[in-house]
């Protein structure tokens, strides 16, 4: 089983994709971070993925979104300090 979900934090876009079965668990495969203006490209690095096996979907995607989010605040602290 995959699911993918689709967010937005301080005006970007959040995807997080989980794969798994309730009975292996779940993980976090993939997560991506992009500004939503159209046309506009700016890279968020992720320094963390949620690595760890999960109970349920939505454990592992609020884990995700959560260190997805994290990055986004680097992001933007770091654009402040300048």
């Amino acid at each position: 089983m995959e699911e993918q979900r689709k967010g937005v934090y301080r005006g970007f876009e959040m995807s997080s994709t989980v794969h798994g079965d309730p009975a292996a668990g779940f993980h976090v495969i993939a997560q991506r971070v992009q500004l939503t203006a159209p046309g506009t490209s700016v890279h968020v690095p992720i320094d963390d993925i949620a690595a760890a096996r999960f109970v349920d979907i939505d454990s592992a995607l609020v884990a995700s979104f959560a260190c997805i989010q994290a990055a986004i605040d680097r992001h933007i602290q770091g654009l402040e300090a300048r």
